[in-house]
Formats: structure tokens, sequence, C-alpha cells
């Protein structure tokens, strides 16, 4: 594997970071890329790696690997980036299913509704993103192979009117990238 440090990998994407621009990164420390290309083998493995995930919490395939939704009100009180117990059970499983899959890289994205300011929603968004990623470090997955990056109220999946859509808005995801792609493709 080519080791490269997440701080060039950012210079080399500048495009991500400027559509990312306003949101709160918490980069890792860094980043290695795996050397396989990716095939018929490994859309296997993402096929399987969900099928596993699906079991603990929301799973889908997509495009470029495999989407985990974590619903906010599951994991944490309102205001608060300390995980709930029975949410800590959750993100451990995943985390050992994840530790299983050496070469897959994981974004962890939190996501807030429009509560509040701008600010302070991109800062709890990153700190329930670290929160995950502390448990799925704690579960045997290194810290190479995440990112941690705070949305904030930046990508909402539903209107922020009712109390509905934004329960809908607050949420995690993981985010687990096909191997070989880079960072640049989320």
């Amino acid at each position: 594997m080519k080791k490269i440090s997440l701080a060039t990998l950012l210079v080399s994407f500048a495009p991500l970071a400027a559509s990312l621009a306003g949101c709160a990164a918490a980069p890792r420390r860094e980043a290695y890329l795996p050397a396989r290309t990716a095939g018929a083998g490994v859309a296997y493995d993402l096929d399987k790696q969900a099928a596993e995930l699906d079991r603990v919490s929301e799973t889908k395939r997509t495009a470029n690997g495999i989407l985990v939704k974590l619903r906010n009100d599951l994991l944490f009180d309102t205001g608060s980036s300390v995980m709930k117990p029975e949410a800590m059970n959750e993100v451990t499983r995943l985390g050992e299913i994840l530790a299983k899959y050496r070469e897959d890289r994981i974004r962890i994205e939190g996501h807030t509704d429009s509560v509040g300011s701008r600010a302070s929603n991109e800062r709890l968004s990153a700190m329930r993103a670290e929160a995950v990623s502390n448990v799925l470090e704690g579960s045997g997955v290194p810290p190479t192979r995440i990112f941690v990056i705070g949305m904030g109220e930046s990508r909402p999946e539903r209107e922020n009117r009712t109390l509905k859509g934004r329960s809908q808005n607050r949420r995690v995801e993981l985010h687990i990238d096909l191997p070989n792609q880079v960072w640049a493709k989320y």
C-alpha cells in the first residue's frame, strides 16, 4: 500500500474543499490508499458487507460503495455529542463488521437541523461524527481509514419547518468507499 499524508491528499483535491466550504472538518492523521483496483470481487465484498451492516443499521449500496445512516435521536440527546449507551452498542457492532474489511475507507458525516447558529451546528455535527469515529476505533477500525466531517445544516434531507423534518435531518452517516477511489469522489 502507498502511504499518503491526508494533508497532501486534501491539497490535491481543492474542488472537494471548495464544495465543502463552510463545513467543519476534523481531518484524520494519515490515509492509506489501497493499490488494488475495484473489480467484481470488490463489488461482491461490498454486497456482503452491506448485508452484514444492514442487520445492525439502515444500510444501502450506492454507486460509490455503502451508506449507513444512524438516526441522531437514537444516538444523542438534543444538543449533545455524548453518545447514548444503547447507541454505543449499535456503533460497536458496526465497528466490528467494518474492522473485518481492511481496505474500506470510511467518511463519517455529522448532520444537524437548522435550529441554532450555523457555527454551533457545524461544531456539534463534527463532535458527533468524532464520537462515532471514537467508538469505531475502539472496535478495531484503524483511524487511518476514517475521515470525519461536520456538515452542520448544509445538506438537509427534509424540510426543517416541521419536527419530523428536523428529526430526519439530524443524523450521522457512514460512507464506505469502494477501494481505490479517492476521497474527492465523495
